[in-house]
């Protein structure tokens, strides 16, 4: 009886599944941290390498655990690029890579060195023309390996025989830690810690061509790197997002007109049949999905109340996506509200 009703429940999931479609909606996302209204050029430099006579504790570091000599001086400066490239496409902020005549040094580790003097800051954002300084105040990448075999029993030639699979993970934790300073007021304005862990699997009929397999640390540890700086855009600067939508694409022709005008952003004309949907059926499934859709409409034209409104209609008529979408559509909204407030301290 069980396995029957689980069945019936897989098989209910699944039509309900093949009436919906996917779409996407491009969003821009508040800052999660606000910066000084003043602020609109910004400069980044790196400072995580140690000076000279520092150095050898981190080669000896590279070396013992395969991370590789240099790798973490080399990989750091994709930190920078994807930071660099994220905030390009900024609505408040500039972004240059700031120039100093002398390289500026801090622990050659996560660990972060004392602040920087603020006439040095002054005069870095001076030469460079910028209000603050973004600055890469430590790096550090770490590799751990999990190794594991299995045994597969295949028929050959008439007889059973074993064959053994080694598989090989490689685990990179890659972090950063950020320091923003302010010249005008002298405050570091924002100091922030990140870190992803890239992870790679490969298979193979020996360890060794598991392991040849893999993609160097180097590579693994550049790739996370430049998620970083992408990350820490998103952290202060408003980011345009994609976020994936599901709707309800049938059910009856004023429900597929719809969808067609939809898909061509006629947002209007899908509201319109919808609508119409919603007023003229008498089926309450076809009115709880159109009542979902039209939220759906609203949202895509950056209407949060008449969303929440159609949301809610449809939560109310039974439809339980409508749930978690009402919720959704409410955080949109308080981002909505953040993000113009954002905006508004730069006119």
């Amino acid at each position: 009886m069980k396995i029957f009703k689980s069945s019936i429940t897989v098989l209910l999931v699944a039509i309900l599944s093949s009436c919906m479609s996917t779409t996407s909606l491009d969003v821009m996302r508040p800052a999660d941290v606000s910066l000084p209204g003043e602020v609109h050029n910004l400069g980044v430099i790196q400072r995580n390498e140690a000076a000279k006579g520092d150095k050898m504790g981190k080669r000896v570091e590279g070396f013992l655990t395969g991370e590789g000599i240099g790798t973490d001086k080399r990989s750091a400066v994709y930190v920078v690029n994807g930071l660099v490239l994220e905030l390009s496409k900024s609505p408040i902020y500039n972004i240059k890579q700031a120039d100093h005549s002398e390289k500026l040094y801090g622990t050659g580790k996560l660990m972060m060195a004392r602040q920087l003097d603020w006439d040095l800051v002054q005069q870095i954002c001076d030469n460079n023309g910028v209000d603050a300084l973004i600055v890469v105040e430590g790096f550090d990448s770490d590799v751990s390996k999990e190794r594991d075999f299995r045994d597969v029993e295949k028929e050959r030639d008439g007889s059973t025989v074993t064959e053994r699979t080694y598989s090989i993970t490689k685990h990179v934790d890659t972090d950063v830690n950020w320091r923003i300073y302010y010249p005008k007021t002298k405050e570091v304005i924002d100091t922030y810690h990140d870190n992803v862990d890239t992870s790679e699997k490969r298979s193979s009929a020996s360890e060794e061509g598991a392991e040849d397999k893999l993609p160097s640390t180097e590579r693994m540890v550049k790739r996370g790197a430049e998620q970083l700086g992408v990350r820490y855009a998103r952290r202060i600067s408003p980011t345009k997002v994609r976020v994936q939508r599901r709707y309800y694409s049938g059910g009856s022709t004023r429900m597929t007109s719809a969808k067609q005008k939809f898909l061509v952003k006629d947002y209007d004309g899908a509201i319109d049949l919808w609508d119409q949907e919603y007023r003229l059926t008498f089926k309450n499934k076809l009115k709880r999905r159109a009542a979902y859709n039209l939220a759906l409409a609203h949202e895509a034209k950056g209407d949060f109340e008449k969303a929440l409104y159609w949301a809610g209609l449809s939560r109310s008529a039974g439809d339980k996506r409508a749930n978690a979408y009402y919720s959704s559509l409410q955080t949109r909204q308080m981002d909505a509200q953040r993000l113009k407030e954002q905006l508004e301290e730069r006119k």
